[in-house]
């Protein structure tokens, strides 16, 4: 388990405005639960198998890949950010894929097509046909509201086990990796992640995308 992860800065969250905020004064508050926020995200979040190359950098967590190198199965996650299908994950999750697959959380399966790679904040669009159909998404927040210490909810399949969340707060903001980008709106969280994880989405308390999970840091790689 990886006590502190850097997650790219995808695309907002809108919380609560600051003055707002408010440390909990009693039991009660102390115990509320995110279930809420659990249970309107998590129809959203898809697993992402790609068929294809193996990837290059190993500072990425793309899942354990399986197979020879020619043929590198990998599993990783997205979240549906509009109805009609249309996917963000990190740019490593499909990079170099001859295929790309996506497992909705009702199981249903769809090949995906790559409609954009930004190499420079980390970010992959996919987009499934699923016909007239309104998908469950998350709405898309402003991460430029995000201060230290807001509560952070991580999502992703780690290990291949299945969907997972893990809580933690917003450790840092405008991080930079130079081993990785120079994009400097890197938001560090330690809500855990791992090898499958990547791609999921990093939520805010109110719901909305905050980022999206790109990178572990470690010593262990």
């Amino acid at each position: 388990v990886v006590a502190t992860a850097i997650t790219v800065l995808a695309v907002g969250v809108t919380p609560t405005a600051a003055q707002d905020r408010a440390v909990p004064t009693s039991i009660a508050q102390a115990q509320l639960s995110m279930a809420p926020v659990v249970a309107n995200v998590a129809p959203a979040v898809v697993d992402i198998q790609t068929v294809g190359a193996a990837p290059a950098r190993s500072v990425y967590f793309p899942g354990r890949p399986r197979g020879d190198a020619r043929n590198v199965v990998s599993a990783a996650s997205g979240v549906i950010v509009r109805p009609d299908g249309w996917i963000v994950t990190a740019t490593h999750v499909v990079l170099g894929a001859e295929s790309v697959v996506v497992e909705l959380a009702d199981t249903r399966r769809f090949a995906a097509e790559v409609v954009l790679i930004d190499h420079r904040a980390g970010l992959a669009i996919l987009r499934i046909d699923i016909g007239p159909e309104a998908l469950p998404f998350v709405p898309i927040g402003d991460s430029d509201q995000l201060e230290v210490g807001d509560l952070a909810l991580a999502f992703g399949n780690p290990f291949g086990i299945g969907q997972t969340v893990t809580m933690g707060i917003v450790s840092a903001l405008s991080r930079t990796l130079p081993e990785v980008s120079d994009f400097q709106s890197f938001i560090q969280t330690d809500a855990s992640l791992n090898p499958g994880s990547s791609g999921g989405p990093l939520v805010a308390a109110d719901g909305t995308l905050a980022g999206i999970n790109t990178v572990i840091f470690s010593r262990t790689g």
